[in-house]
């Protein structure tokens, strides 16, 4: 149990600490590997115990210490990865021998439905758990967070494989080539084929619908956050603005552009918070279809609107030049969730090799570029801000 509990904290400690304490990401999965002879009832406890404190700690963190979401994260996300080794264990019940590879490729296919199944967001993958620290941003250039999950998985087996059969010279030469590819980008070598000017307007408004804060500068794009207005603007510059539309039986939540009447719907929506559950007259219907708005300059931007850049399959073959992600973060500002939100944006980035903008109500707005770099605003600052962006 000692082993579990340990793996479980080291689990937790990696994803609160990314940019420090990345490393025992490599070893804290290794008492599941470790004990897959054991019958698997008498297992039940110790995984219980180890996903318990894995998520819950780490959740807890995240969400600015709620209790709220300990128990959303026991509720969904626990007993997700308790079916995950349940299924690995049954499924190599005839073949012990290969029991280890059969965990990497159950929980790999579960990774996979994270992002499809409707109530989870690809936000637990196991990849997506060190996004903020700068040590895999060449991985992920190369692989996506995805494989990245892949990775970890390996690492954690090769390392109790090695410590099983004391073979240390081995496990010293595996890790060292499994982690070289890390200090390698790709996308470095990218350079940027244009430049634009383009204002953020963070105005850290209570009621986005009220408090209009007018901008009057001339760029080639200005982007509201969010939910931001509920009219059209009028303007010199193009505008790219949130907003909240109605018909008859159903309330969308939009991303609306000056040069277009047609308006982007959000397509993922944010479980038990923004989707209609059961038929309810509660939260938002879903958009279907993808939309890429036109500038003046002749290029041409995808809009993405909040958790949906949480979904790498959103931003994967766009014909888009580059990305805009509109936000109201507001509701979980001072969290650690409320910067790990944002960097899902610099790995769309290298994994898109694109662009991605982002405005948020309360920040964090700025530009996060293929190569890794960003540029991005205070998110203590209030109003619209001019950034010269590159786009690649």
């Amino acid at each position: 149990m000692l082993s579990y509990l340990l793996g479980g904290l080291a689990m937790a400690w990696a994803w609160v600490f990314p940019q420090q304490l990345f490393l025992l990401s490599f070893v804290g999965l290794i008492p599941l590997f470790r004990n897959l002879h054991k019958p698997l009832f008498e297992e039940l406890k110790n995984y219980l115990l180890f996903f318990s404190i894995w998520i819950g700690v780490s959740g807890f963190w995240l969400s600015n210490y709620s209790f709220d979401a300990f128990i959303f994260g026991f509720g969904s996300h626990v007993l997700w990865y308790l079916a995950i080794l349940i299924l690995s264990r049954l499924v190599s019940s005839k073949t012990p021998k290969y029991s280890p590879l059969v965990l990497v490729f159950v929980w790999m296919v579960a990774d996979l439905l994270v992002a499809t199944i409707p109530g989870f967001i690809p936000w637990y993958q196991l990849g997506n758990g060190f996004i903020s620290t700068t040590f895999f941003d060449g991985l992920i250039a190369e692989i996506g967070v995805y494989w990245l999950s892949f990775l970890v998985l390996i690492i954690n087996m090769y390392l109790f494989l090695c410590i099983k059969l004391k073979s240390y010279f081995s496990l010293i030469l595996g890790v060292f080539l499994l982690l070289l590819p890390m200090f390698f980008n790709p996308n470095t070598q990218l350079e940027s084929s244009s430049e634009i000017k383009i204002g953020l307007v963070q105005p850290h408004i209570k009621n986005p619908t009220s408090n209009l804060l007018e901008v009057n500068h001339v760029v080639d794009l200005i982007v509201y956050p969010e939910g931001y207005l509920n009219k059209e603007l009028v303007s010199e510059s193009s505008i790219l603005s949130g907003g909240y539309l109605k018909n008859k039986s159903d309330e969308f939540n939009v991303a609306m552009f000056s040069e277009s009447n047609i308006k982007y719907i959000k397509r993922r929506l944010l479980p038990y918070v923004e989707n209609v559950i059961n038929g309810s007259d509660n939260g938002f219907s879903k958009g279907e279809e993808n939309v890429i708005f036109t500038l003046k300059n002749g290029l041409t931007f995808q809009p993405i609107i909040c958790i949906e850049s949480v979904f790498s399959d959103l931003f994967d073959k766009s014909e888009a030049d580059f990305f805009v992600v509109i936000t109201n973060d507001s509701w979980f500002q001072g969290s650690s969730a409320y910067f790990l939100h944002a960097n899902h944006c610099k790995v769309r980035a290298l994994e898109s090799g694109k662009t991605v903008v982002r405005v948020g109500n309360t920040g964090i707005s700025g530009a996060f570029y293929p190569t890794g770099m960003t540029e991005t605003i205070s998110p203590e600052y209030k109003g619209i801000k001019t950034m010269q962006v590159k786009i690649y």
